[in-house]
């Protein structure tokens, strides 16, 4: 039984986790294997592990590589996804006001109703990224430079008169 528990300590201290490891799933208590606010995932290859529903708040995630995984009702507040690859990666629904996404590659990724407020999208990669009906507002830089993703009924930041482009 102890050699369990060490080795239950072990591999969750390996993973930068102290709530749950990465990949699994509900425990139908309404908590989370998958529950890890403030863990360090720092260029971790998680590809294709499944976050849904997962509380993440405040994890960091730099230049993790992240393709496919998918984070769909997810809360990730204030998380870190600077130089991660999010290729294809799923956020449906998910929480990501005040997240780090500068230098991130978003290419394919699906933020479909996500809230991102305050987002900070500088240097990321958003081809083919889908943000229908995201909440981007107060998201930077000012203008937000989305081209190439869907934006259709997202609600993106107003750019200051200044800044506009002349009409």
């Amino acid at each position: 039984m102890r050699l369990r528990l060490l080795t239950a300590a072990l591999a969750i201290a390996l993973v930068g986790c102290q709530g749950g490891l990465p990949g699994g799933a509900g425990n139908g208590d309404g908590t989370n294997e998958n529950d890890c606010p403030e863990c360090d995932f720092s260029g971790q290859d998680l590809t294709g592990k499944d976050f849904n529903n997962a509380n993440l708040n405040r994890a960091n995630f730099k230049g993790a590589k992240l393709q496919d995984a998918n984070f769909s009702q997810a809360k990730l507040d204030n998380a870190d996804f600077s130089d991660a690859d999010l290729t294809k990666a799923r956020f449906e629904e998910a929480g990501l006001n005040q997240a780090n996404l500068t230098n991130a590659i978003l290419n394919e990724a699906l933020f479909n109703d996500a809230y991102m407020r305050g987002v900070n999208f500088e240097g990321a990669k958003v081809e083919g990224a889908d943000f229908s009906n995201a909440d981007l507002l107060n998201a930077v830089p000012v203008p937000l430079d989305l081209e190439g993703a869907k934006t259709e009924g997202a609600t993106l930041p107003e750019v200051p008169t200044d800044q506009a482009a002349p009409g």
